[in-house]
């Protein structure tokens, strides 16, 4: 088992203080990453994460006291979820203009509207 830091210990010793709290279910649809982060917080402190049967892959339910996850957990995961996406976003950004194109610049905005493209077969309306 991985060792935790001081923080990590408190944060453990506050859930063990709260295991005769009520368990509650608390059911999250997130993205790829945040479910990925999620999860490995949720592991960290041994809190039990799962999804049941025919539930979408974005979706995870997260068992534990509801003080832990709503004074802890969620504040914790706000928080390194913004660092996440913050470096993500610094990572695509770079590797973007790098290989891709140096120009950060977003599409032009022009006064004229598209011509409506038809996608299925048949006789085109004019």
């Amino acid at each position: 088992m991985r060792r935790l830091t001081a923080r990590g210990q408190r944060i453990t010793a506050r859930l063990a203080e709260l295991q005769g709290d009520a368990q509650k279910e608390f059911q999250l649809t997130l993205d790829p990453w945040g479910m990925r982060l999620l999860v490995a917080l949720a592991r960290r402190y041994g809190v039990r994460v799962y999804r049941y049967p025919r539930q979408r892959r974005s979706t995870l339910v997260v068992r534990a006291p509801e003080r832990f996850v709503r004074e802890t957990l969620l504040p914790q995961f706000n928080q390194m979820s913004a660092t996440l996406y913050a470096h993500l976003t610094a990572v695509a950004e770079r590797v973007i203009a790098q290989v891709i194109d140096a120009d950060p610049s977003e599409a032009a905005e022009v006064d004229a509207a598209p011509a409506q493209l038809s996608l299925l077969p048949g006789p085109r309306k004019q």
